[in-house]
């Protein structure tokens, strides 16, 4: 059990916080648990804790809430400000595990006074694909640490995923994505970064797989995450029709990309920025269209609905934000060389750029 006291208040000056081993105790002294009863009580039925029992499968952490201004912050928190937090919550839920490495499902619980738990929400990866979600991406973590080594050049995963949404009072929902991620480069300045900086060269992108997920994204189009997406507040914006993830330097705010030429922002994690866009970002979006092309004709299903629903995943060139339009050169000189244009000829196909007959004639 580790207790922290930032204010200094408890344990003395110049001490943040104690740890205590609930199984130590002097002779002559009282146990912890019964020394510290008020303390420890509020873990005692917690989400399966047994505190009593000195063992719990996990970790738990209690954050009382702050109620009165203090030296670390102004901000107070009342028990309707949290369930606002929660609702704020519930609104990304379908987006939040997009790309996070290890999280695959979140739950948020309210208590009684006689300690029952009430189920408020919960997101998830669906069971029917969580074994085999989980599976590829600890292997990609292996083959990351293995990239770090410098014993291979790059690492890419391909994942279809299904997230199930569980509100109190109405139905599940759910939601299916495309999530493509890739790390690795081979520009010698990014390595460098990459070293100095402690990042990884990694970028992932996403799209829905259902034209209800498509026709959610349009109204603001598609986010951008740092593993969790950016405030939709701030003025971080691609115009890209694709959640877009990034190990990216960001303002010391987390609210906003930093690129070279800005206010104070003439740094290497705006350097980086550029290289990352680049070096991963082109090639990793042009691997998520071919890898969905060939995902979405392995399913049953309306050829015209998943054709449709590929070529919304494209960029449309004009609505492209300017520090992004940097990767759909290097992006487009990929795609002309795979088969990423349907034709309805011979019974339907992908065809290459090089093989299809392009109508520009304009209907007047």
């Amino acid at each position: 059990m580790a207790f922290l006291d930032p204010h200094e208040k408890y344990f003395g000056r110049s001490e943040t916080g104690q740890s205590f081993n609930l199984n130590d105790a002097d002779p002559e002294e009282k146990p912890p648990l019964t020394e510290f009863y008020d303390q420890f009580s509020p873990f005692e039925g917690v989400l399966g804790c047994r505190i009593s029992k000195k063992r719990y499968q996990g970790t738990l952490f209690r954050f009382p809430l702050r109620n009165e201004p203090s030296d670390l912050s102004k901000k107070t928190y009342s028990a309707d400000k949290v369930r606002s937090l929660f609702k704020s919550l519930q609104q990304e839920a379908s987006l939040i595990l997009l790309f996070l490495k290890n999280v695959d499902k979140i739950c948020i619980y309210e208590t009684s006074d006689q300690a029952k738990e009430y189920l408020l929400f919960s997101v998830q990866v669906k069971g029917c694909c969580r074994d085999e979600v989980r599976r590829k991406k600890q292997q990609f973590l292996q083959r990351v640490y293995l990239w770090t080594a410098g014993r291979i050049e790059d690492v890419d995963l391909s994942l279809k995923v299904t997230f199930e949404e569980e509100r109190r009072g109405k139905q599940k929902s759910e939601h299916e994505w495309f999530v493509h991620n890739c790390i690795g480069a081979k520009n010698l300045r990014l390595r460098q970064l990459a070293s100095e900086l402690s990042l990884l060269p990694w970028m992932g992108f996403a799209t829905p797989l259902t034209n209800e997920g498509r026709q959610a994204m349009e109204p603001y189009g598609g986010r951008l995450f740092c593993f969790l997406p950016l405030p939709l507040d701030s003025d971080v914006k691609t115009e890209l029709p694709v959640h877009v993830h990034g190990a990216f330097g960001l303002s010391d705010n987390r609210r906003e990309l930093k690129w070279p030429g800005g206010e104070r922002q003439n740094d290497e994690a705006a350097e980086w920025n550029q290289l990352l866009l680049d070096h991963v970002g082109a090639r990793a979006y042009a691997k998520m269209l071919v890898d969905l092309i060939q995902t979405q004709m392995q399913q049953d299903g309306n050829i015209q609905s998943k054709v449709s629903l590929m070529y919304k995943a494209w960029p449309q060139i004009h609505k492209v934000q300017f520090h992004w339009r940097r990767i759909l050169g290097p992006m487009f000189k990929i795609l002309v060389n795979e088969s990423i244009l349907w034709s309805p000829a011979c019974g339907g196909q992908w065809i290459k750029t090089e093989n299809a007959i392009f109508d520009r004639m304009e209907t007047r």
